[in-house]
């Protein structure tokens, strides 16, 4: 089919021969351009649950690596015990006479520690 048949018919697009073949491509109209729609208000966001914290009293006995393998199944996780409850941990050590809890390895029985 050549341009002017096409053209006589009304249809466009692109024939190739080849191989003894035609393949014909009809053109794809391009889509009218339309006016970017105006943007809704985006709704304000969800308000944000909050969980409520885990608390552990602590017994005698009890070392920040055994509860957090208690809570976490990993002792190696007792670091982040220590930074949730450093302030509360160091202010018993200290009131018991040390100088320090050593990072968590003085802890004392009736202090409550939030578990992250």
């Amino acid at each position: 089919m050549n341009s002017d048949t096409r053209k006589a018919l009304g249809i466009g697009g692109l024939a190739l021969v080849g191989l003894g073949a035609v393949m014909y491509f009809e053109s794809q109209p391009k889509p009218a351009s339309s006016p970017a729609p105006t943007p809704s208000p985006s709704p304000s966001p969800a308000p944000v649950a909050t969980v409520a914290a885990r608390t552990y009293t602590v017994r005698g006995g009890d070392t920040l690596w055994a509860i957090a393998g208690d809570f976490y199944g990993n002792p190696n996780l007792y670091p982040q015990i220590y930074a949730a409850n450093a302030a509360v941990i160091e202010q018993t050590a200290q009131a018991h006479g040390f100088a320090s809890s050593d990072a968590g390895h003085w802890i004392f029985p009736g202090e409550v520690l939030v578990i992250p």
